[in-house]
């Protein structure tokens, strides 16, 4: 959902707790820059919406209707302080400080973040799916960790804490053995590589709601598409503040104020500062109001008449959306049985129904429901191949020395490497797992022993230098062999 802000309210609004057909612009962010006009009388809006990927119906190149899958943006009915306060949650029980009661995007989140915790749905388990009708590789599949928001924890260390809380002691030991490691967050990183999960791509799955602001302007560089709807971050929208106050204290209201004068913005998005440094957040977008001789823009008669003019229709970010379409698109597409769609969007009802068609009856509404409340859903055991996230370190061959005699087209066997253990590596007395004398305790059962001895520290034995003479007469070309370490 969405309201209007006047200019004061948008100077003081902070995303923190405490009539024409409707263009929308496109997104600018690859070219790097965009110069902008604001529009003096249209308002500006504060936009709530989740994205979620949705099959929809559009025309090709040739004019053809072709189903395609895309990125949509939905309105969200809850309050503001309700979506600020997302992250709020009791340390102990996991609740959230203000839970949504409106929106079923933001319910069925919420289910999904609770049974994570609570250890009956995965983190890394698969909950939603979409295939592009055009292309496979466009396919998008969202884990229970993407639509919460776990993946994008800025400290990887709360991620490990909260799996290991969610998974229990038993099954978190069982789990890093899998991953082949001792270590908590190289457990953690192994398995969201096993599951095809990038850390720099997993905010792409998070369907959370988002505060944006909408802004009516006109392309400065392609003015004859006239006015559109761009959507911004809250980032620029506060760069955007701080420049209007600026130029209020500089120039007065008549000069300063975006109602009373005509305001040209180059908005500017980027990565990686000039250094290649590389930016976060709000660093990566900036706003600068645009000068010519030393005053403001001043736009041509043309273009002011449109500044001044009749503004789009943006009550469309205002609706809430169809319902009906929302449910068959959430509950088509996900892979969890059991979740309780009903109660999700219990009350809602499509303002105004197409006519013609039936919404209630074309679609299986609840055909996934299940009745094991005790089923853990996306265990390894469950996941399919490509998502097990049993580590496999990589395989190392090594071809024996070619002898005098041999076959040109002859394939030597490789020759497995065995593992070299520890010298005061023992089976532990808990689980007949491989464990070291110096260790307090097991790293696989937990099991103490208290008289751990520390290691011993010797200096090691070099060769002489005769000796790595004659060793290098006698060694093998290396051919293709390198020194750098393979796997994590």
């Amino acid at each position: 959902m969405a309201r209007e802000l006047s200019f004061d309210e948008f100077q003081g609004h902070k995303a923190q707790s405490g009539g024409s057909k409707t263009q929308y612009a496109k997104s600018w962010k690859r070219k790097g820059k965009t110069l902008r006009w604001l529009h003096m009388r249209a308002p500006i809006l504060l936009v709530q919406r989740h994205n979620l990927p949705q099959i929809v119906e559009v025309k090709d190149e040739d004019g053809d209707k072709v189903l395609r899958l895309y990125q949509r943006s939905v309105n969200c009915l809850e309050p503001e302080a309700v979506i600020l306060a997302q992250g709020n949650r009791d340390r102990e029980t996991g609740a959230r400080d203000l839970p949504p009661e409106k929106c079923p995007i933001c319910k069925a989140v919420e289910w999904i973040f609770q049974r994570v915790r609570e250890g009956k749905i995965d983190w890394l388990a698969p909950v939603f799916a979409w295939e592009d009708p055009q292309d496979d590789k466009k396919n998008i599949l969202l884990h229970a960790g993407g639509v919460t928001g776990i993946f994008n924890w800025k400290k990887m260390e709360n991620q490990a804490d909260f799996v290991r809380h969610a998974m229990g002691e038993k099954r978190w030991l069982a789990f890093r053995e899998e991953m082949g490691t001792d270590q908590d967050l190289k457990a953690i990183k192994r398995a969201l590589k096993n599951a095809d999960v990038r850390l720099d791509e997993a905010f792409k799955e998070d369907i959370r709601a988002q505060l944006q602001y909408a802004f009516c302007t006109l392309d400065a560089e392609d003015v004859p598409k006239g006015l559109e709807v761009t959507i911004e971050r809250v980032s620029l929208g506060d760069k955007c503040k701080v420049i209007f106050g600026d130029e209020i204290r500089k120039h007065g209201k008549e000069v300063g104020h975006p109602h009373h004068s005509p305001y040209l913005f180059e908005w500017t998005y980027a990565k990686a500062d000039s250094t290649g440094k590389k930016l976060m957040g709000n660093q990566m977008y900036n706003a600068t109001r645009v000068y010519e001789k030393g005053e403001p823009a001043v736009p041509s008669d043309a273009v002011l008449k449109i500044l001044s003019g009749e503004f789009p229709d943006m009550d469309g970010l205002k609706r809430a959306p169809r319902w009906s379409e929302l449910r068959k698109n959430l509950e088509g597409h996900c892979l969890i049985k059991g979740m309780p769609w009903d109660e999700f969007f219990a009350g809602l009802k499509d303002e105004n129904p197409k006519e013609g068609k039936d919404d209630d009856t074309s679609f299986d509404f609840g055909a996934n429901a299940s009745d094991d409340e005790d089923e853990v859903i996306g265990s390894p055991d469950a996941l399919p191949p490509k998502q097990k996230r049993t580590f496999e370190p990589p395989k190392v061959e090594v071809k024996r020395q070619r002898e005098p005699g041999d076959d040109d087209d002859e394939d030597s066997e490789p020759a497995p490497l065995a593992a070299k253990l520890p010298d005061d590596a023992f089976n532990c007395d808990g689980c007949g797992k491989v464990m070291r004398l110096v260790d307090p305790k097991c790293p696989h059962c937990g099991k103490q022993y208290e008289d751990a001895p520390e290691p011993v520290k010797s200096e090691p034995k070099l060769p002489t230098r005769a000796e790595l003479l004659a060793r290098a007469k006698k060694a093998p070309d290396r051919g293709e062999f390198s020194d750098k370490k393979v796997g994590f």
